[in-house]
């Protein structure tokens, strides 16, 4: 008899369009990517990692169309780049688009501000290791001055302008006036998704597969360096 897979669901929802990601999280320092459109509860199941990724070290843009996620792996041949790597990817997939390593301390990460632009936590003098997020721009965080309220920057130094939409949703995010949250009346059990007592589906029978991300620009025999996200290894 075979014993059911031990998994968990994390959710990270888009600020604005129903587009969901869902972390199914194990068995052990195994996960998958799969996206959700809360609309018509439609799925695209997409690809696993081994190692490990927490929701809540996750942001997904407001189109929900790019995600920015935290993982480690304890594993020397990442050690060029660090054991803690903050990756763009553009979900169900999770290669990376973007890549910033952070040596081997954890509390990096990221946040995407609008649907084009992100800030890295702790990335001063850090840098994309890739540089293919085409039109994504990573900003920065700087002190809050004159009409610089939100407190970000252009590379130059140049105040960010966003859209009044954008700068309505961030100022509610520093806890101005607080958006509803998209995920009330889900729930998730296991490997079960619910809304309510509804089961929308039950994503337990999963296994670890390789899958190549279809924009990935390596071929297979391609004889390309290791990647750190390549999945191979413990």
């Amino acid at each position: 008899m075979n014993t059911p897979a031990q998994c968990s669901l994390g959710l990270v929802p888009a600020a604005v369009s129903t587009r969901t990601v869902i972390l199914r999280r194990g068995p052990s320092r195994q996960v998958r990517c799969i996206l959700w459109d809360r609309a018509d509860d439609s799925f695209e199941d997409g690809q696993w990692l081994k190692g490990v990724i927490r929701p809540e070290d996750c942001s997904l843009s407001p189109d929900g169309r790019h995600m920015i996620y935290l993982t480690g792996r304890h594993d020397r041949r990442g050690a060029d780049v660090g054991y803690w790597y903050t990756v763009i990817c553009r979900p169900p997939w999770l290669t990376a688009l973007a890549l910033y390593g952070d040596g081997l301390g954890y509390g990096q990460g990221g946040r995407f501000l609008d649907d084009t632009r992100y800030v890295v936590y702790g990335a001063t003098g850090n840098r994309d290791r890739l540089r293919r997020a085409e039109g994504l721009e990573q900003v920065f965080e700087v002190p809050p001055a004159g009409d610089n309220t939100l407190g970000f920057a252009h590379a130059d130094g140049r105040r960010v302008n966003f859209r009044p939409a954008d700068l309505a949703r961030l100022r509610g995010e520093e806890g101005e006036e607080a958006a509803p949250d998209p995920l009330a009346g889900y729930r998730t059990e296991g490997g079960r998704l619910y809304q309510g007592e509804r089961l929308i589906r039950d994503l337990t029978d999963m296994a670890f597969a390789p899958l190549r991300a279809p924009y990935d620009p390596r071929r297979d025999g391609d004889d390309l360096p290791w990647h750190p996200l390549d999945g191979a290894g413990p």
